[in-house]
């Protein structure tokens, strides 16, 4: 039985953007942000 935590949804949405980094790294970030129209992947490399 999962339990619902005061104020919380039992779902959310969420967004995974993968970012190259200068030195050839790969970043996954997790955001809430989920409009690829206004927030861009480009948004995210400097973060």
């Amino acid at each position: 039985m999962r339990r619902k935590a005061s104020g919380l949804p039992a779902e959310i949405e969420v967004r995974f953007v993968k970012i190259i980094l200068e030195n050839g790294e790969t970043e996954i970030l997790v955001t809430s942000l989920t409009d690829q129209t206004l927030y861009s992947i480009s948004d995210f490399k400097y973060l």
